[in-house]
């Protein structure tokens, strides 16, 4: 619901306010994991599942087959010809690919769009699936599973969109929005609540709801110690490249979250040298 009227001003105070009241009483308006989206992941983790089934499915989502196609032709995947259809598309990419491309795609859909805050928005998820590749190498080298990292890592900052979307239907019809710099302190100040509200609601594995409200305390964590942990070190080494830091500037070895996750040195550095490939997997994911 607005706050301002047309061609009004909202304040920092009353968009706080708003905040406050709507996560308090439960009432703020979640994205909905789109339908086709949520039985891709189901089907991708189904062992019996059928490529034939999966590309299918995919066929009645026009936007999440477009992005399917582009990724399995994408430089970082195509070898020969280039695929034509989606159960091409599908045996090239593998399953478990196939259901991040969809994890991928609803957080770029209409319900995450962020009008006048898009540069923060595009940021947040580029760092998002930085921090997915970065989990999921994270569980390889432990041998965790890598599906349930990739996704605890993806979606460790789900409550920032959805913070940054509620923020943004406050102040439709203003007539001017509150800067940047007001806006981001609000959207770390909600973005747990919000992380336990959207896990709820789109039916997500409890670790990926735990990983995602404390992964900035992960002592606090009342399960999934380990998967927390890691989930903290993979948004660290995302930040990490986001920013564009050599390994001088903070030295991503010396991060503290390794020693207690029993990382080796020559798992440490099998975990850095990802660092390119993740930056062009998250360019080819926002293209």
């Amino acid at each position: 619901m607005a706050l301002a009227t047309r061609g009004s001003n909202v304040s920092l105070s009353a968009v706080r306010r708003a905040l406050t009241t709507g996560f308090d009483s439960g009432k703020v308006a979640l994205p909905v994991l789109p339908r086709v989206s949520s039985r891709v992941m189901t089907m991708a983790n189904d062992p019996n599942a059928d490529v034939a089934d999966l590309s299918d499915l995919i066929h009645q989502d026009q936007s999440l087959a477009g992005n399917v196609l582009r990724i399995a032709n994408s430089a970082a995947y195509c070898i020969g010809e280039p695929v034509v259809s989606l159960k091409q598309a599908v045996m090239r990419l593998g399953m478990n690919t196939v259901s991040e491309i969809a994890v991928a795609a609803c957080l770029m859909g209409k319900d995450f769009q962020t009008p006048g805050y898009e540069d923060y928005r595009k940021r947040m998820l580029v760092h998002a699936f930085i921090a997915g590749g970065f989990g999921k190498e994270l569980a390889r080298q432990k041998r965790r599973n890598v599906e349930a990292m990739f996704l605890c890592g993806l979606l460790h900052s789900i409550g920032k969109p959805v913070v940054l979307r509620v923020i943004c239907d406050l102040q439709k019809g203003a007539r001017s929005l509150l800067p940047p710099g007001d806006v981001i302190p609000l959207v770390e100040a909600f973005q747990h609540r919000a992380a336990g509200m959207v896990a709820k609601a789109w039916g997500l594995p409890e670790q990926v709801r735990v990983t995602a409200m404390f992964h900035e305390t992960p002592e606090q964590a009342p399960a999934f110690a380990d998967e927390t942990l890691m989930t903290a070190l993979a948004a660290r080494l995302a930040t990490w490249v986001v920013n564009s830091l050599p390994d001088d500037a903070e030295d991503p070895r010396a991060f503290p979250e390794w020693e207690p996750l029993s990382f080796y040195p020559d798992e440490v550095d099998a975990v850095l040298e990802r660092r390119e490939a993740l930056e062009q997997s998250a360019s080819i994911f926002m293209s």
